[in-house]
């Protein structure tokens, strides 16, 4: 009994010990440099299997053969590598660093070009607009990870958060490259009422172009994995919320989602926004989800991969309307009719159509909006957010005198003169410009003897009023009628030089004459009339520009237009299938079956079909695989040169050395066509490098096509 005793006696005193022993194990811990020297050592090994079955891009051959690598690897933890698509998957490694293969990120940073003059900025930059003991809910936070190791990231969002901190009165906070920690991320959300992620952004899952079926968070992409602990890593119920996906030169992946940002905060988010202008962030709801329950009122984001062309403009119109006091609803809707209401809808016109090819939804999430729900992202919303930049709770209009003057009307109808501190409404009017009279502003509007009855033309778009005849001819009758254009013509035709179109019957500034539809000039040795130069439509482009004579003849030729609102986009990137249509159209657009359509990525009826079909069929275009061809995918330099290679019809090679110091990039399949494409002219160096694998940009395409066709 007295042994018994005893040894309970011990195996009570060891129970702390014992319960110390586990809480420690659990315990996280920083993962230090050292750790993160043989996790970067790994990739060293895993980029030579990589690069030994390495085609024109990282795809499902390459994830395989990375793969097979892993197991083999010291760090590898078995059991652990586990699939989540075709071309991604992740795996734990004894260091306590979750790292994941993803093709995308792979070829996102193949083609990324660094920015000598960004790199050399400060990587931090806080700039105070405030008087003292200003609030931190007015402070602006903008996170630019990869500002200047990637050229596509230029100082728009610093302008902008520079501007929206000035109209605060907060301080403007800037954090990138290795700056950027997940510490200092926490911290903005902890502190800003202004929060911009401007960076790259992505899913745990990939299959080919599907980004989010089978994916359970999304990240947004860091230079560095300071601050990360194994916690951070851990597995959680078949989610990482870090990843290392590795790096490609000098740009890094470290992937944390929502959670591992929630984790590392100390205090709520001040009821604040936050902009992600970072690809698939709304894709699911592991971004948002975490940081909204942490105290962020609004998430703004995107359902698929975005470009930057759309979101530089989405931004600019949504916070031009925030700094003047509106509500994120009001602003959203602003943007969406001033931009689009999908990424890329000048070239896909419906919903179905944006949503067949992947194309990015702007998406808000907050008390009044509710987040869609995995799989339904990619759709129209209606956003109700009332949610205003500035405060309400003490503003006494002293220092807004001059705004407070111009009244601003409502979406409602009626004038409202409000104060664009604080939106106070100081004073209003009952009868708006157009006639609708609002009694005690109910807001249904009736029109009165003076008003008329709205219709919309389903040429424009626009509204008219009954009885009103438009700058257009269109003539409105009655409100039973659908909109019709009256005898005084409001037809439309497009110029086969030029691409703008004009009306019907009347000569238009190149002279060119359209008699039932036809332009009867455009043949003619001489065109009557003064000729200015087709690129006075665009607005970014001038007679300066080193690209200036290459857009004129583009356009001059009806290879390429702009983009609209009088952008013609230079620096905007071309796809696959833009390139293959604007050869198709120099052919005169020849028909073509589509049963001979080889790829399963290219779908009936769409704009690019007959034009890839074409293609295919004459050899021009071989695909990504012997079932894909990649649309939408930004095409490189030495896809370029490939295709205009075989449009050509594989002529002879010279004789010669490509004497650039990254010659040995070029992949296989495009060393001829990059030769020739280099002693024809068509292609130069950009910094003495010839960069194969770099994307081109609008501009750089007009200049290649025009040496290729003049000669």
């Amino acid at each position: 009994m007295k042994k018994l005793l005893a040894i309970l006696l011990v195996l009570t005193m060891l129970t702390p010990f014992g319960a110390f022993a586990q809480e420690a194990e659990t315990t996280p811990e920083l993962i230090s440099e050292a750790d993160y020297a043989a996790v970067d050592a790994m990739w060293e090994t895993l980029e030579d299997a990589e690069t030994r079955v390495m085609k024109a891009a990282a795809d499902e051959t390459t994830a395989q053969a990375v793969a097979s690598a892993v197991k083999d690897n010291a760090l590898y933890v078995e059991g652990t590598l586990h699939w989540k698509g075709d071309d991604h998957f992740t795996f734990e490694t004894t260091v306590g660093v979750t790292c994941g293969y993803s093709a995308r990120l792979r070829n996102i940073a193949m083609n990324a070009q660094p920015d000598a003059q960004a790199m050399a900025q400060p990587e931090v930059e806080i700039l105070s607009y405030a008087a003292q003991n200003a609030p931190s809910s007015k402070d602006v936070y903008l996170i630019e990870p990869y500002y200047g190791i990637d050229s596509s990231f230029t100082k728009q969002y610093q302008n902008e958060a520079k501007a929206i901190a000035e109209a605060t009165g907060g301080t403007y906070n800037l954090y990138t490259k290795t700056a950027a920690t997940i510490d200092v991320v926490a911290e903005a959300m902890e502190k800003g009422a202004v929060v911009i992620f401007d960076s790259h952004g992505d899913t745990d899952y990939a299959r080919g172009s599907d980004y989010t079926t089978g994916a359970t968070t999304s990240y947004l992409l860091l230079q560095t994995g300071a601050g990360l602990t194994t916690e951070d890593y851990a597995d959680d119920n078949g989610t990482h919320h870090a990843v290392n996906y590795g790096s490609y030169g000098s740009m890094k992946y470290y992937a944390v989602d929502g959670t591992c940002i929630a984790n590392h905060m100390d205090e709520e988010a001040p009821h604040s926004i936050l902009w992600a202008a970072i690809c698939l962030g709304m894709a699911t709801d592991g971004l948002h989800a975490p940081l909204r329950e942490k105290g962020v009122e609004v998430a703004y984001g995107y359902s698929q991969s975005v470009t930057f062309d759309y979101d530089y403009l989405w931004e600019e119109s949504f916070w031009d309307e925030m700094i003047a006091g509106k509500t994120v609803a009001a602003a959203i809707s602003t943007m969406k009719s001033e931009v689009g209401k999908w990424d890329y809808c000048d070239y896909y016109t419906t919903p179905q159509q944006a949503r067949n090819n992947d194309c990015a939804f702007p998406i808000v999430v907050s008390s009044e909006d509710v987040y869609p729900g995995h799989g339904n992202v990619d759709a129209l919303q209606e956003v109700y957010s009332t949610w205003t930049l500035y405060r309400t709770d003490s503003c006494t209009h002293e220092q807004t005198e001059e705004q407070t003057k111009e009244p601003t009307c409502t979406e409602n109808g009626y004038i409202k003169t409000v104060c664009l501190s604080c939106g106070e409404v100081l004073s209003e009017e009952s009868t708006d410009s157009l006639g609708h009279d609002y009694m005690e502003t109910v807001c249904a509007p009736t029109c009165t003897e003076q008003g008329y009855t709205t219709h919309t033309c389903s040429r424009c778009e626009e509204s008219y009023v009954d009885g009103y005849v438009d700058a257009l001819g269109h003539d409105y009758q009655c409100e039973t009628v659908a909109p019709t254009c009256t005898e005084q013509g409001c037809d439309l035709y497009t110029c086969a030089v030029c691409g703008e179109s004009y009306q019907e019957n009347p000569v238009d500034a190149l002279g060119h004459n359209y008699v039932d539809g036809v332009c009867t000039n455009c043949g003619a040795d001489e065109i009557v009339g003064p000729q200015p130069c087709p690129c006075e439509q665009f607005s970014d482009v001038n007679a300066e520009s080193w690209f200036h004579d290459a857009v004129v003849y583009s356009v001059e030729k009806g290879l390429m237009n702009g983009i609209g609102d009088g952008l013609f986009a230079p620096e905007g990137d071309v796809t696959r299938a833009m390139l293959v249509t604007i050869l198709y159209r120099n052919e005169g657009t020849p028909e073509v079956s589509e049963l001979s359509n080889p790829f399963e990525d290219v779908l009936a009826e769409q704009w690019y079909t007959d034009a890839i079909v074409w293609a295919a069929d004459n050899g021009i275009v071989m695909g990504m695989s012997e079932t894909t061809f990649a649309p939408d995918a930004a095409i490189t330099r030495e896809q370029i040169a490939t295709i205009l290679y075989r449009y050509s019809g594989t002529p002879e090679i010279p004789t010669m050395e490509l004497e650039f110091p990254d010659a040995d990039k070029i992949s296989a399949y495009a060393l001829d066509a990059m030769t020739w494409a280099v002693s024809e002219g068509i292609i130069n160096g950009m910094d003495g490098q010839l960069a194969p694998l770099a994307t081109a940009t609008r501009a750089q395409l007009a200049a290649m096509l025009m040496r290729y066709l003049e000669a």
